[in-house]
Parts: structure tokens; sequence; C-alpha cells
């Protein structure tokens, strides 16, 4: 059986609020709900790593789209990605935040990536993401 309703008390619930994850049963009870500013979990509200300023380079994406070669991720592919606990663990780690940072504000974006590869941390996320990837 479900847990109960949060807002209520009364019925099962059948929703949770995406911020904080109060189970809720109806429409009523989440518009009560959003009457009070709700917060995250503490699990989730963690410290969190500064936001890194990024300039990116303007890129030709339409040159992009022309090269026949270029491979095509599916969204359950990318899905798969976002939620794997070892990829987000791996995303956790300020210096490889930097080093993405670094590689996708590059003007060389493909040497940013053979010297990022040297390095086994680095390689290491790579490996954790191909594995999820279905080519």
């Amino acid at each position: 059986m479900p847990p109960s309703c949060g807002v209520c008390l009364q019925n099962p619930s059948k929703y949770k609020c995406p911020k904080c994850r109060i189970p809720y049963c109806s429409v009523e009870c989440c518009k009560k709900h959003k009457e009070s500013p709700c917060v995250a979990p503490a699990s989730e509200q963690g410290p969190r790593a500064p936001s890194l300023p990024v300039s990116r380079p303007k890129r030709n994406f339409e040159e992009d789209e022309a090269d026949e070669d270029a491979i095509r991720l599916t969204r359950r592919s990318l899905t798969a990605v976002a939620l794997d606990r070892n990829v987000r663990s791996c995303l956790r780690d300020t210096n490889l935040q930097k080093k993405i940072a670094d590689i996708d504000s590059s003007e060389d974006v493909e040497g940013a990536i053979e010297r990022a590869m040297q390095e086994p941390d680095f390689r290491a996320f790579c490996d954790q993401v191909l594995s999820k990837v279905a080519l």
C-alpha cells in the first residue's frame, strides 16, 4: 500500500512533489502544499561545487549535421547515462568538472579530449559513460 498523503494525512498518495518528495494524493493537496515553500531533502542538499564560468567558442553545428559518420545517441542511451550512479558519482569530482568545462570551452576540442584521455580519472569516466551507451 502506498504511503499516506503528506498534506491531508488521510488518503493514500499517488504523487510526489518533485522538489521535496513529499507524497500527496490529489490536485487539491498539491495546491495546498505549494502554498508554503518546500525544500529538497537533506540528502540532496549537500555542498555543491561552485559553478564554473565557461566561455564557449562558437561552433558550426551545421557542419556537424552534414557529417554522415556522426553518431547520434538515442534518448534511452542518454537517460541511461544520466541515471547511472557511477557516472553521477564521477561528476561530483570538481577536477573532472573543470576538465569537462575546459574541453567544452576549447577551440581545439578534439585535441583537448586527446590530452584528457591521457589522464586515468578522465579515461575511467569515459569508460563509465560508454558502458551505458548502446550504439
